[in-house]
């Protein structure tokens, strides 16, 4: 697969094309990084020398583009309360801190204080960047910056180097805003954009979420409060039900058809690693018993380790979790939501076969799947999102050949089978609007690509 980088010749980083290699912003970076060209940089590995770069980048606007500087560091960095984890600062330290200041070149004004704000700037106010390969690196856009939380979302956002254009990541100068058109045409701006994913009324304000939005209440208050310094009181966070997500829910053992859930979930400690409240406030919605949290903590524990020491690709494993999380929790947990986001894209996928080898069962399962996490998506992540897009694909592929073969063992009348290719095509249709302008070369790209693949097909078969 070729590179979409190319290398500066003289520090060896990777970066978007030959017009940033040149640029002032990279020029005055590589001078500092020059020293370290004999590290072999690459983007499909981590590497420590990476943490350095977007705070040396910062640091040089402020006598570069002093006004840009300005605009980074006008939000809140949280340094006091990062820095007081020891841990944390030792590393921070380590890796960043005493490299950037032993770098030749860093102006002697520089101090420890200004590299500390621009971490916790970053560290609070920067967005993932996801490579081919899963590799994650940082981006600072300040408008996107903006955007308030909420555990339920109106909005995606899409990281590209296609328009529409919210942020870039050069700063355009008066010539260059005239030859933006061109720009674009040689993909050399990398934007990040936001697109509503339900309808947004005027002046309503538009929302992103910072976290995984399928996580627990108690995970994802946790890690908000760990990561950005707020406690998340959103309508979701509120009810104890997550207003029907119910990705907290463990099964109750004393009746049929019960469900456990924190009364008060505002009001709850909360642990990061055990994700449950040190209390006595859980109850069955249905029989009313109480739960007793060190149970509930230690059935909820164990499944996460199990599911944290499992490869994502591990389909045999993950399916024989996922029968064991069944028995505890309920089917919107978010454990159970996560195995099946695995083993969706695998099941009914071992080359060299395809999903028409497998027997009908395993397609009705995987089926099953698609049907459960698209009843999670609709509450947490309702409208057109990335992995609504993704699982209309594989439901409707199921759907396919599951009425294919009724058709072919006369279960259904033809009329049954059009009227299924028209409900196919309409998954087909509402999957590119979900996947629209997804980065490319990513799993989105393809499963947008291949729905409109499968539109003409459909569409071949319906005349």
């Amino acid at each position: 697969m070729e590179d979409d980088y190319v290398r500066c010749p003289i520090c060896q980083f990777p970066m978007c094309d030959e017009h940033c290699v040149s640029g002032l912003e990279h020029k005055k970076v590589c001078e500092y990084l020059r020293n370290k060209g004999s590290v072999v940089v690459d983007m499909d590995k981590s590497n420590q020398i990476y943490d350095v770069v977007l705070p040396l980048k910062i640091l040089a606007l402020k006598k570069s583009a002093p006004e840009r500087y300005a605009l980074v560091t006008q939000f809140m960095d949280h340094k006091s309360e990062r820095f007081k984890f020891e841990d944390y600062w030792i590393q921070i330290k380590e890796t960043v801190v005493d490299v950037i200041l032993d770098l030749p070149g860093i102006p002697e004004d520089t101090t420890e204080e200004d590299i500390l704000r621009i971490i916790g700037l970053l560290d609070t106010n920067s967005h993932e960047i996801h490579n081919r390969n899963g590799i994650s690196y940082k981006g600072m856009f300040p408008i996107g910056a903006l955007l308030s939380h909420r555990c339920i979302v109106n909005s995606r956002q899409i990281m590209t180097k296609y328009t529409p254009f919210l942020n870039s990541c050069r700063y355009f100068t008066t010539m260059y805003q005239k030859r933006l058109k061109y720009y674009q045409l040689k993909n050399w701006v990398f934007s990040l954009s936001f697109r509503s994913t339900v309808f947004i009324p005027k002046g309503a304000e538009i929302f992103t979420t910072y976290i995984w939005p399928h996580l627990s209440t108690c995970r994802r208050r946790q890690t908000l409060r760990e990561g950005w310094h707020f406690s998340c009181t959103c309508l979701r966070c509120s009810d104890p039900a997550e207003m029907g997500a119910l990705t907290s829910a463990v099964l109750c053992q004393g009746c049929d058809g019960g469900y456990l859930l924190h009364e008060n979930p505002l009001e709850s400690p909360t642990n990061l690693d055990l994700d449950v409240v040190e209390d006595e406030h859980w109850k069955c919605h249905k029989c009313e018993i109480k739960g007793d949290s060190n149970d509930i903590n230690e059935i909820v524990k164990g499944l996460n380790d199990e599911l944290n020491d499992l490869m994502r690709n591990d389909l045999e494993g993950n399916m024989d979790l996922l029968t064991k999380c069944r028995e505890s929790l309920h089917v919107n947990h978010y454990i159970l939501t996560e195995l099946r986001a695995r083993i969706i894209p695998i099941i009914c996928r071992q080359p060299p076969k395809q999903i028409f080898h497998f027997p009908q069962d395993v397609i009705e399962l995987k089926r099953s799947l698609c049907i459960e996490n698209l009843a999670v998506l609709n509450i947490i992540t309702p409208g057109r999102s990335v992995q609504r897009g993704g699982l209309l694909f594989e439901l409707q592929e199921c759907e396919f050949f599951i009425a294919k073969f009724k058709l072919e063992n006369e279960m259904i009348t033809e009329d049954d089978f059009v009227g299924k290719l028209s409900q196919c095509k309409n998954f087909l249709l509402e999957c590119g609007q979900c996947l629209h302008k997804e980065r490319p070369n990513s799993m989105e790209h393809f499963y947008e690509q291949s729905a409109m693949a499968s539109l003409k097909q459909y569409n071949q078969m319906l005349t």
